[in-house]
């Protein structure tokens, strides 16, 4: 599925663990992994050019690239690993590399516990997933390295969803793990729950999730009662859960300060990777 996956690290026990995270995907998936780091830079207009200032910095880089280095060689036998490392904004350069190096998945590791944590936004993750076209797998500290084994793949039944949930089955299949399809609904306050639409909706729905997708032998499926967000978080941990895989919402100035969608409170609450695909159109 994965042929060349980027996985940008600042050092820290995040960026390492996400490292792990993604050396064991490129080694099941027999990929290239490049391991990036990004300098911030020194050099602004509020502190201009100076010698000491290009001198610190051109240190700065050499250290960060004996520390990349490091981690390629700590790979070796085990992954065909690169490494890169450059200066600038950390969002700019991880998407200009990875279009550069045609990589199919960016990983990232995610830090904090717990949803306030996670509510804290503008760090480089949010802004990478927020305009990438590659899909991204954001990984919290805290969450093993293995492979999964259990995979939350949700659906609206949208075009987008329909990708996400293939994707999911593909992998599936690639790693001998499971499909937990998820699909949830709200029923309005005012509708009578003793209604025969209200009765027979979790069934109509089930019929209906399994029209369009092909869920085969791997596939699980749940059709809940309840927010996206929760049914999703419910399903995860009821399952034991290693990995959830999502569609994102569309790219542009307006979608991407769109906060409080079903993918951002998934991604800001659970304890395990989220990988983030975009819309079909969007990976052309």
């Amino acid at each position: 599925m994965f042929q060349t996956i980027l996985c940008a690290t600042d050092f820290s026990h995040g960026g390492s663990h996400a490292v792990e995270v993604a050396a064991k995907w490129a080694e099941a998936q027999g990929a290239t992994l490049e391991i990036v780091h990004v300098v911030p830079p020194m050099i602004t207009a509020a502190a201009p050019a100076s010698s000491l200032l290009s001198e610190l910095h051109a240190s700065i880089e050499a250290d960060a690239g004996g520390k990349v280095e490091a981690l390629v060689t700590s790979l070796s036998g085990r992954v065909r690993a690169t490494s890169h490392v450059t200066s600038g904004f950390a969002q700019k350069e991880i998407l200009a590399r990875a279009k550069a190096s045609k990589a199919d998945l960016i990983v990232l590791g995610t830090s904090g516990e717990g949803s306030f944590a996670r509510a804290v936004l503008g760090s480089v993750a949010d802004r990478v997933l927020r305009a990438s076209e590659t899909p991204v797998l954001l990984v919290p500290e805290t969450s093993p390295v293995a492979l999964p084994r259990v995979i939350v793949a949700p659906t609206d039944l949208s075009p987008a969803s329909q990708h996400s949930v293939a994707w999911a089955l593909d992998l599936a299949l690639e790693l001998s793990a499971t499909v937990e399809v998820v699909h949830s609904y709200e029923i309005p306050m005012f509708v009578g729950r003793d209604t025969p639409l209200v009765r027979d909706r979790s069934h109509t729905l089930r019929e209906g999730v399994r029209s369009v997708h092909e869920l085969g032998a791997r596939a699980n499926l749940h059709v809940m009662e309840g927010s996206a967000a929760a049914s999703i978080l419910e399903v995860a941990a009821s399952t034991h859960a290693e990995l959830i895989m999502m569609a994102g919402s569309g790219r542009g100035l307006v979608s991407s300060l769109l906060l409080g969608g079903v993918t951002d409170r998934v991604i800001r609450t659970c304890h395990v990777p989220v990988l983030v695909f975009r819309e079909p159109h969007a990976q052309a």
